[in-house]
Parts: C-alpha cells; structure tokens; sequence
C-alpha cells in the first residue's frame, strides 16, 4: 500500500494526459467521434445522417442505432475540437465514478486503485481517443447494477433498455431477465419477483 496507490494516481495521470495531449489535436487522428458529430450536425441542418458520402475526409459510415445520434446531438452546437474536448471530460468523469461506484460495493478500501486502473486500461483510452460512448454506458450499466443489487427492478431494467436502445447486443441481458423466471417481470414491471 506504500508505493501501490501513489504509483497508481501517476500511471492514471499519465495516462489522461496522453489522452488529452491526442484529443487536443484532432487532425493527427481519426476519431469515432468525428463521425456522430458529423452526423448529429446533419440531422440537425435537417439532413439524413445515414445516406450520402461522409462528410469528412477519412470518417466512416454511422452505423449505429438512432439513439446513439440523441448522445452526440448537444455537441452539434459547438466547434469539433470544444465538442470533442468536453465530450472526452464527460466519458472520463463518467468512467471515474462508475469504478468508484463499483469499488465502493465490490472493494471499499480500493477505490482509488480501482479508478486508475480502469483510467489506465487500454480499453477506457481507446475509448476515450476515439470519442466513443463506453464511458456513458459503463455509467448507465454501473446504475443499473446498482439498482438492481437495492431490488429496485423497475428502475435496473429501464436503465438496461435505454443502455441497449444505444448498444444493441446488450440485449443479451434478457436472456438473463427469462433465465431468472420472476425477475423478467420484475424488470419489466416493477413488481415484486413472487408476484
């Protein structure tokens, strides 16, 4: 514990940093992010986000659910670099308080280790270079985790359904709801699981 947690804050800060240092620079990368901001501002000049060319040399296709368009939308007022700077400050907060959040549950005495070393991970900076939405949805799923620990199905399972209105394959999660006979209508209704 002497040299772990302080060791852990730096490798965190580092990390962020280098992330920052990317996000700072969009012309040097290709970000996910400038393909949902290219689209929310065409949907919002009145256009179709998904036919015609990208609008950026080197973007992608979208090819993600409508929903996903209502995350990026707010950013469609601003400049690129502004959107994607903020964007990034929400996905890392997000992923900050959902380790925290977990660890609190899982391993009180950890949190701050937990937090850097999901801030560390390789997959929260991919995810954060790119501009994608994974900090959101770990935010969404952690609060549906946690409802669900306090029985409050009702609310776990709207969570659930609006993190898979964005990210369809989490769908597989009502499989899990069938698999435990009572609590399928207990996400769904917010019943109690013997009724």
């Amino acid at each position: 514990m002497l040299y772990g947690r302080p060791a852990a804050i730096v490798l965190a800060a580092i990390s962020m940093g280098i992330v920052f240092t990317i996000v700072l620079e969009p012309t040097r990368t290709h970000a996910d992010f400038f393909t949902f901001f290219d689209s929310a501002r065409q949907l919002r000049a009145g256009g179709d986000p998904y036919l015609g060319e990208p609008l950026r040399q080197g973007a992608g296709y979208n090819l993600n659910p409508p929903s996903v368009l209502l995350l990026f939308l707010p950013f469609a007022w601003l400049p690129l670099l502004p959107g994607f700077l903020l964007w990034t400050v929400i996905n890392t907060a997000a992923y900050a308080l959902s380790a925290w959040l977990i660890a609190r549950h899982v391993a009180p005495r950890y949190g701050v280790e937990v937090v850097a070393a999901v801030l560390v991970s390789q997959v929260t900076f991919l995810g954060l270079q790119l501009g994608q939405h994974v900090g959101l949805l770990m935010g969404v799923l952690t609060a549906a985790w946690l409802a669900d620990r306090r029985q409050r199905f009702f609310v776990a399972g709207a969570l659930l359904g609006g993190a898979m209105a964005v990210k369809l394959f989490l769908g597989v999660f009502l499989f899990y709801a069938i698999w435990q006979g009572g609590y399928a209508v207990a996400l769904t209704t917010g019943l109690p699981a013997e009724t």
